[in-house]
């Protein structure tokens, strides 16, 4: 019990966004997530971001102060307009324990997927959130040969291994 309370309280935040410039370029994506990957595990952030047609989708999990920085950074990017915090609650424990940021990646068959994650993030953004955790394990499985992902929350609250994080774009 004493242990639990000693923890630092994790919170979960998803965001929607409109990006101000094409993305097409699978190079930009690969610099925002190596920005991304740099800061955000200085900063003891984990996540995932999705980019489909014009939209970012993005989960973040961190304390409260921590969070609250990376989202001023975001606020303060010319790339984003329109951003709109649509989840933020607290967690248990981390859906992105070893990605101090990931995406899945990008591929003609990805595409619909991405894009229904980002539509649905307006209308139920928990269930936005699982399906980017599923595309992202299953597509961290096909590169390892492992089964397609199943399960959900660790109780991970620690900071990301630096090591672990792979690019995914």
């Amino acid at each position: 019990m004493l242990s639990r309370l000693l923890r630092k309280t994790i919170e979960r935040v998803a965001y929607s966004s409109v990006a101000t410039v094409e993305m097409e370029s699978l190079t930009m994506i690969a610099e925002i997530l190596a920005v991304s990957q740099r800061n955000n595990h200085r900063d003891r952030v984990t996540g995932a971001l999705v980019y489909s047609d014009g939209r970012f989708f993005q989960v973040l999990e961190g304390t409260s102060a921590d969070i609250d920085r990376v989202l001023a950074r975001i606020a303060s990017d010319p790339r984003h307009r329109e951003i709109n915090i649509i989840s933020r609650t607290e967690v248990e424990g981390r859906l992105f324990p070893d990605w101090s940021m990931c995406t899945p990646r990008v591929s003609p068959k990805m595409a619909p997927l991405l894009n229904k994650a980002i539509r649905a993030s307006q209308i139920a953004p928990l269930g936005a959130i699982e399906l980017v955790r599923i595309l992202i394990a299953d597509d961290r499985n096909r590169l390892e040969g492992e089964p397609s992902a199943q399960g959900g929350e660790t109780d991970s609250t620690d900071q990301p291994n630096q090591d672990q994080t792979i690019q995914r774009a």
